[in-house]
């Protein structure tokens, strides 16, 4: 039986066709892809990025990301062979711990093992049905 935890973390259980995820960005960024929401028409539709004026009012706050995206997924498996597969959270630097969505579901005190001898040990269970996991290496961002 699934509990709530399961419900929520299956939103995010998705495949994304690789071909569908940018590698890199547009040589012209105003060419981008714009996803826009009229809330009022209750409508979904895609424009250009350099349509972003017309979908802008007065007093409107425009916030601006800035953020890197590391590849936060990575295939480990357990001492026995199985597969597991980690979803970083939150990969911070300079730490060995770090949240994760791990699947399937570990045991607490269970190693993952991954290639060029990073492992990790699951620490905890956390209350939003991630893991604490605690690796054996620094540079974990580096590695993945």
């Amino acid at each position: 039986m699934k509990n709530r935890t399961d419900e929520i973390l299956s939103n995010y259980d998705y495949e994304i066709p690789k071909e569908m995820i940018a590698q890199e960005p547009c040589p012209n960024r105003d060419e981008s892809k714009l996803f826009v929401l009229d809330k009022h028409k209750n409508q979904i539709f895609h424009r250009k990025f350099s349509d972003i004026g017309e979908f802008l009012s007065a007093g409107d706050c425009l916030v601006i990301n800035t953020v890197k995206v590391v590849p936060a997924r990575i295939m480990g498996k357990k001492e026995s062979g199985g597969k597991m597969e980690i979803l970083f959270l939150d990969p911070r630097k300079d730490t060995k711990e770090y949240a994760a969505l791990v699947k399937p579901r570990p045991k607490i005190g269970k190693k993952i093992l991954f290639d060029d001898g990073y492992e990790c040990i699951i620490k905890s269970c956390l209350p939003n049905g991630g893991y604490l996991l605690e690796f054996n290496k620094p540079k974990v961002l580096e590695f993945m």
